[in-house]
């Protein structure tokens, strides 16, 4: 059962919706209304919205990437850069560089998706998506904690740097699931694919956290790593798909995310495998 909530929606949430068609202006206040049921405080992980599937008083990292705008737009601001933090923080060698996936109200891992180091459930595209949605927030925040707190910094170092190379075991420069790897790993958001080796929306968010990352440098005046940073996302990158051609592959375009999709299969395109 969800507690309730220290305060009113009103005392969180102060964005309203004029419009002529009363229609739409009563279908506004309704879903902020719904929105604010899910926020809550006084917690030991802090203040936080739910974002994982219902009833586990939880927040999982794709979800909260992909609600933080809307949660800015409703003046969440603070809570979101508080779940992000968690997860930056909880990164870990022992869980070759992944973070939790899932957090609960108590600052735990979440007990549906982790019972200890070894097993765990993870989406590879997480922490890229987390790095993207840090950047987009530090945009329309200006909230230096994005840049400046040891934790996210950290975080970005080692997402750009050792994940990547953890889970790239063929050295092309995307990082690939092994069906050994089990729920550990997974290729894609799409968890219903039987064990892609890479999958689209997988280097979709290693692009953007590519690009995330170097503009990060770029603010911190390090121009050297922000080039970097552009040239491993770059077609034409010394990361190399089986065809020898760029990183991406000369087949891939990455705005529309047509990249390695499904079960990958021998012969349907010369940088694909089975796996």
């Amino acid at each position: 059962m969800m507690r309730q909530r220290s305060g009113r929606p009103s005392d969180l949430s102060t964005v309203t919706f004029l419009s002529s068609d009363q229609a739409l202006v009563e279908g506004f206040a309704w879903a902020k209304a719904q929105a604010l049921t899910y926020v809550f405080t006084g917690d030991p992980v802090g203040d936080w919205y739910e974002a994982a599937l219902p009833g586990r008083q939880a927040f999982c990292m794709r979800d909260v990437a992909h609600q933080s705008t809307g949660a800015q737009v409703l003046g969440l601001g603070h809570i979101t850069r508080n779940m992000l933090r968690r997860f930056a923080a909880s990164i870990s060698d022992t869980r070759d560089w992944c973070a939790y996936w899932e957090i609960d109200r108590r600052g735990y891992p979440c007990a549906a998706d982790y019972r200890d180091d070894s097993h765990f459930w993870y989406c590879l595209p997480a922490n890229f998506d987390v790095m993207d949605c840090c950047w987009r927030q530090y945009l329309w925040t200006g909230d230096r904690a994005y840049l400046d707190d040891p934790a996210f910094r950290y975080f970005y170092t080692k997402s750009a740097h050792e994940y990547v190379h953890r889970w790239d075991q063929d050295g092309d420069g995307l990082m690939e699931h092994r069906p050994a790897y089990g729920s550990r790993g997974i290729a894609s958001y799409n968890e219903e694919v039987p064990h892609p080796l890479v999958a689209g929306d997988q280097v979709a968010a290693q692009y953007a956290g590519y690009l995330a990352f170097a503009n990060f440098a770029e603010q911190d005046g390090n121009d050297l790593m922000a080039a970097s940073a552009r040239a491993r996302a770059a077609p034409g990158s010394t990361g190399r798909c089986n065809s020898g051609t760029s990183m991406f592959c000369s087949t891939v375009s990455v705005r529309n995310t047509r990249v390695f999709w499904n079960v990958l299969e021998i012969g349907r395109a010369s940088c694909r495998e089975r796996v």
